[in-house]
């Protein structure tokens, strides 16, 4: 067993006395994923194996823990945007959001991204599944269960759990009473032929 540390120890010295060339710091391994260790080159982080290979260049101004967001991903920072890698060192989101919000929140498998000023979806495979097209989107389930509310130029429509526009931000506001109704200006108009339950 004694063998097998300083064995251990020695690889491990002799891999940061390669890294200190190239990297102005290397962190230790096993924090973020087996045999990885986070590394630091002119203000920008990346990833090196136990064998010295680099996995992940160092172009990212930040790296957050992998499982934080999802299981295998760990989201990055790059020029003021966030995008995930994931545990092979593969961009899987290129980083363009300006925020990347929890899955989940808001429908499952689905995180909500903010790019431009304006809102969007990203699914769990790193598909956009709603361009960030919309001034805001609210909870799934307000008026209908698969449905979302989305403002987009002053106006109100709904988006579907699959991501489509159902009905077009043309209404200045929507209201349920007994019935959802849409409303421009005085005039209102029934969106759904029937009460939503």
């Amino acid at each position: 067993m004694k063998s097998f540390v300083l064995l251990f120890s020695t690889i491990m010295f002799s891999i940061s006395l390669l890294g200190q060339e190239k990297y102005e710091k290397i962190f230790s391994f096993n924090e973020y994923q087996k045999d990885w260790a986070k590394v630091y080159k002119d203000g920008n982080y990346g990833f090196i194996d136990v064998n010295g290979k680099e996995i992940v260049s160092p172009i990212y101004e930040e790296i957050f823990p992998f499982g934080m967001y999802k299981t295998d991903w760990a989201k990055v920072y790059k020029d003021g945007n966030y995008g995930f890698i994931d545990v092979n060192g593969k961009e899987v989101v290129s980083s363009i959001y300006e925020e990347i919000f929890p899955f989940g929140k808001y429908k499952a498998d689905w995180a909500k991204v903010y790019k431009d000023g304006n809102y969007g979806f990203i699914d769990v495979n790193g598909k956009e599944v709603v361009s960030s097209i919309y001034e805001e989107i609210f909870p799934f389930g307000m008026y209908k269960t698969d449905w979302a509310e989305v403002y987009k130029d002053g106006n109100f429509g709904f988006i579907d759990a699959s991501g489509n526009e159902v009905v077009k931000p043309i209404y200045d506001k929507i209201i349920m009473k007994e019935k959802l109704t849409g409303y421009n200006g005085d005039h209102e108009e029934e969106i759904i032929e029937k009460i939503i339950k």
